[in-house]
């Protein structure tokens, strides 16, 4: 009689958590239905959202590497150039709250003679949205991080090349999206 009291219990127990399974689907499927404004106006959409892709940090912001001459025995600023597509602008540096991510230029290794100074970033704007409770410190648009090298004396002619990385958080209005690490190499022709 005990075996069939058990396997009565464990068919309940069964038949509740198929009961539970099914109707956690359901909710699921409920919730994830599509926008009915984007099934009707897709022109309304983001190109990117409408075609499925997802969006990335690489896919709004933009970089190419700087170049720059400086005389050996002085000093040069560079420029690293960041176009942000409109529509979506990244955390400032510094980050309004500590736990943003904020736009960061890391120097790599440079050749011998030539040294980088800190990272210089632009003044930022201040801006309110739809995911934050207070105004944000952001970059949009078209953004110079400015560098400067110093060159000694002794540092051999030519073009040399130095490795940074940009990391880089893109968000629109709404949402943030994965943060991405931009990497460049700063190209110095030594005179």
């Amino acid at each position: 009689m005990d075996s069939k009291i058990a396997t009565h219990n464990v068919t309940r127990i069964t038949a509740r958590l198929l009961l539970f399974a099914c109707l956690s689907l359901f909710i699921v499927a409920g919730c994830s239905k599509s926008d009915p404004k984007l099934a009707n106006n897709p022109e309304d959409a983001k190109p990117d959202l409408t075609q499925g892709k997802r969006i990335s940090s690489l896919d709004v912001v933009r970089s190419a590497d700087p170049r720059i001459e400086i005389n050996a025995g002085s000093s040069g600023e560079v420029g690293v150039h960041l176009m942000i597509q409109q529509g979506y602008h990244i955390n400032a540096n510094p980050p309004t709250y500590p736990y943003l991510r904020a736009t960061k230029l890391t120097v790599g290794a440079t050749p011998a003679g030539i040294s980088a100074g800190p990272v210089v970033y632009p003044k930022s704007l201040r801006r309110k949205f739809g995911f934050a409770e207070e105004p944000l410190d952001v970059y949009e648009g078209e953004i110079d991080l400015k560098l400067t090298l110093k060159v000694d004396k002794s540092t051999p002619k030519g073009e040399t090349f130095i490795p940074v990385m940009i990391e880089v958080q893109a968000c629109d209005d709404q949402v943030c999206y994965a943060p991405a690490i931009i990497n460049l190499m700063i190209r110095p022709t030594i005179k």
